[in-house]
């Protein structure tokens, strides 16, 4: 009995021992599963919670509605703001569709007169020429000058025609004008158009007479150093040449100072910026629409190579005149295209937000960001802690989006 006893005992401490050894297992095994599964609940949860928040105030856009409904979210911000930016992937087809779309929507509900054009000032000034006149010889060139660019295809060609249609059936107090503020990309447009103002009239003066001989042979390539020398001339005799071109002094002032400057990328944001201020201040004043490359249309976040802020984050932020005033729209794209100017096969679009939440029906979507109690308000995303709607206050989601054709006469 006493050897059962102890064997008995042996036994039970042995089934202790094993019960213990597979709690601690056990215990370890769910620790491992909740470290494995901890990062997709949290992940899945994220999700969850940015889908409800994303589309709590979200309209479908039909760009064939001429009531603007599905951009009616957007009614409340027309009044207290001035300028508003579309930032988008260059060469894709429904970006521009919209570009047009959004235009109306602006001139008819927000009184917009000026296009924020992202072109060198003498193609905008060129662009306002056509849209005076209708030629399209001047068109044609503007699009030729395009060559080996993302903007060189025919949906870009039929948007600056449909822009001159619907000008048209604008009364003369909203007739629409383009506002060039990036460097002269195209040396020939500029040329072109810096040649086009010199006044058919008697020259008087000898310092004007250089002045002019100068425009009248500023080559094509290594024009920066005759342009210094313009620019010298028209500094010192600032009256006479004044005098001369008369209410054109503040276009050939500021084209052959933005063409002389243009070789350089590495300082563009600084003249996009530099030129808006110079013409919004000497312009009539008005509201304000352009569609730009992404990057330019963020009111916070990354610095261009050269540290300066993107183009609408410093109007928002910085220039006292539209401090507080800009609204930025974001273009999301799923499955999206954009041209080639290489000619190779067409570059992917940017997405952002997760292809989760793209409904399986296809549509375009306005989604608000800076509604009352919004969540991005306070967070972005991500659900990190930093504002989404500091950088832009409206996402427009693309479906499938086509890449643009390469333009052809």
């Amino acid at each position: 009995s006493s050897d059962l006893y102890k064997r008995g005992r042996k036994m039970k401490g042995k089934f202790n021992l094993t019960k213990k050894l597979k709690f601690i297992i056990g215990i370890v095994v769910i620790f491992i599963i909740a470290i494995i599964l901890t990062p997709k609940i949290y992940f899945n949860y994220v999700g969850f919670k940015l889908e409800k928040e994303l589309f709590k105030s979200s309209s479908i856009i039909d760009i064939n509605d001429l009531e603007f409904r599905g951009l009616s979210l957007m009614d409340s911000d027309l009044y207290e703001n001035e300028i508003f930016f579309a930032g988008e992937n260059h060469g894709s087809v429904k970006s521009m569709e919209m570009n047009m779309y959004l235009l109306k929507y602006f001139v008819e509900k927000g009184n917009i007169k000026y296009i924020l054009y992202e072109g060198g000032y003498c193609t905008g000034e060129l662009l306002n020429n056509y849209l005076e006149t209708g030629d399209e010889n001047i068109l044609s060139f503007i699009q030729d000058a395009f060559s080996g660019t993302s903007v060189y295809t025919m949906e870009h060609y039929n948007l600056l025609k449909h822009i001159y249609n619907y000008n048209l059936t604008l009364s003369e107090d909203k007739k629409l004008k383009f506002v060039g503020v990036d460097i002269e990309h195209q040396p020939n447009v500029a040329i072109r158009y810096i040649r086009s103002l010199i006044p058919d009239k008697e020259i008087n003066d000898e310092e004007v007479r250089e002045f002019i001989d100068i425009l009248k042979s500023i080559p094509k390539q290594n024009y920066n150093n005759i342009l210094v020398d313009a620019i010298e001339i028209m500094n010192k005799n600032q009256e006479a040449i004044r005098v001369y071109f008369g209410e054109k002094f503040f276009n050939i002032s500021l084209a052959i100072r933005n063409l002389s400057i243009s070789n350089s990328q590495q300082v563009r944001e600084k003249y996009i910026i530099s030129n808006f201020i110079e013409q919004y201040e000497y312009l009539p004043k008005g509201k304000w629409f352009g569609q730009f490359g992404g990057f330019h249309t963020q009111q916070e976040g990354a610095y261009d190579v050269d540290g300066y802020k993107p183009f609408a984050s410093y109007l928002d932020n910085e220039y006292e005149n539209t401090k507080g005033k800009v609204i930025s729209i974001q273009y999301d794209y799923l499955n999206g295209k954009v041209y080639n100017p290489g000619g190779g096969d067409p570059y992917p679009a940017s997405n952002i937000i997760s292809p989760n939440f793209y409904q399986d029906d296809e549509k375009t979507r306005l989604v608000k960001l800076n509604y009352e109690g919004s969540m991005f308000n306070k967070k972005d995303m991500w659900l990190n802690d930093v504002p989404q709607t500091d950088y832009f206050q409206y996402i427009i989601m693309f479906n499938n989006s086509e890449a643009a054709n390469k333009y052809y006469r």
